[in-house]
C-alpha cells in the first residue's frame, strides 16, 4: 500500500508541475531564457572537454558548438512547442524540488560507488565530493518536514484536503513564522545549489582523468547556475514576492 507521505508528495509534484507549465506558457521570456541557458551550458561543456583533451583548437571547438546546437536546440524548442513534452520537463523539475532525503541518498549511492571503482580517484576525494551534498541534504530536510506535516493532515482529512493551497500555506506559516524567514529559505536554495557545484568541482578536479572530466562538468553546471540566477532574478523575484503575499497576506 502506498504511504500517505508518498501520496502527498506525488500530489505536490503534480501541482508544482502544473504551476511551472502555466508559468512557462504565460511568460515568453522563460522560453528565451531557457534556450540561452542551454547555449551557455553547451559552450561551458565544450570548453571543459577541450581543456581535458588538450589538443583542440578554436576551429574544432567552433565546429563542436555548431553540431551541438543543431542537435540540442531543436529539442529544447520542441519542449515548449509540444504540451506533453513541456509537462514532462516541468514534472522532472517538480520531482527534483520535492525529492526526499532518502531519494537523494539513493540517487547518490551508485554514483559514489562508480567513483570508488576508479583507481585514479582517491578515497579522500570521494569523501570531499560526498561532503558537497551536505548543504543539499539540509535544504531537502525542510521539504521532508513539510510533507510529513501534510501527511498528518491527510490521516484525518484526506490527501486532497492536505494538498489544497490553503493547507499548504498554513503549514508553511508553521514552519516559517514570518515572510522574512520564508524569503531567506527560498533565496538560500539558490545559494545551496551554487555552493554544491563549486564544492563538487573543487573536490573532483584534484584527482584522476575521470575526476577531471566530472569536475569540468560540475564547473560548467556551476557557471550555468550563476547565469541562470542572474537572468532569472527579476522573474523569480516577482514570483517569490507574489507567493509570499499569498501565504502571509
Amino acid at each position: 500500500m502506498v504511504s500517505l507521505e508518498t501520496q502527498v508528495r506525488k500530489a505536490l509534484i503534480d501541482q508544482r508541475a502544473d504551476e511551472l507549465v502555466r508559468y512557462a506558457s504565460e511568460n515568453p521570456e522563460y522560453k528565451a531564457m531557457s534556450i540561452e541557458l542551454v547555449e551557455i551550458m553547451m559552450d561551458s561543456m565544450i570548453g571543459s572537454m577541450a581543456s581535458a583533451l588538450g589538443d583542440v583548437d578554436e576551429e574544432e571547438m567552433a565546429e563542436m558548438r555548431q553540431e551541438y546546437r543543431k542537435e540540442v536546440l531543436p529539442q529544447v524548442q520542441a519542449q515548449f512547442d509540444n504540451p506533453e513534452q513541456l509537462r514532462q520537463t516541468m514534472y522532472e523539475q517538480a520531482r527534483n524540488q520535492y525529492m526526499s532525503v532518502r531519494q537523494l541518498k539513493a540517487k547518490l549511492k551508485p554514483h559514489l560507488a562508480d567513483l570508488r571503482k576508479d583507481e585514479e580517484i582517491g578515497e579522500d576525494v570521494v569523501a570531499d565530493y560526498e561532503k558537497a551534498y551536505e548543504g543539499l541534504f539540509e535544504f531537502v530536510r525542510t521539504n521532508d518536514r513539510m510533507v510529513r506535516r501534510l501527511a498528518k493532515v491527510a490521516e484525518t482529512e484526506g490527501v486532497d484536503k492536505a494538498t489544497q493551497k490553503e493547507t499548504r500555506y498554513a503549514i508553511t506559516r508553521e514552519i516559517f513564522s514570518t515572510p522574512e524567514e520564508y524569503r531567506a529559505f527560498a533565496q538560500r536554495g539558490r545559494e545551496v545549489a551554487k555552493n554544491f557545484y563549486q564544492q563538487a568541482q573543487s573536490a573532483l578536479m584534484t584527482d584522476g582523468e575521470m575526476g577531471q572530466a566530472l569536475g569540468g562538468m560540475f564547473g560548467a553546471m556551476g557557471k550555468v547556475m550563476e547565469k541562470a540566477q542572474e537572468m532569472a532574478q527579476k522573474i523569480r523575484g516577482k514570483y517569490l514576492e507574489k507567493t509570499i503575499k499569498e501565504i502571509y497576506g
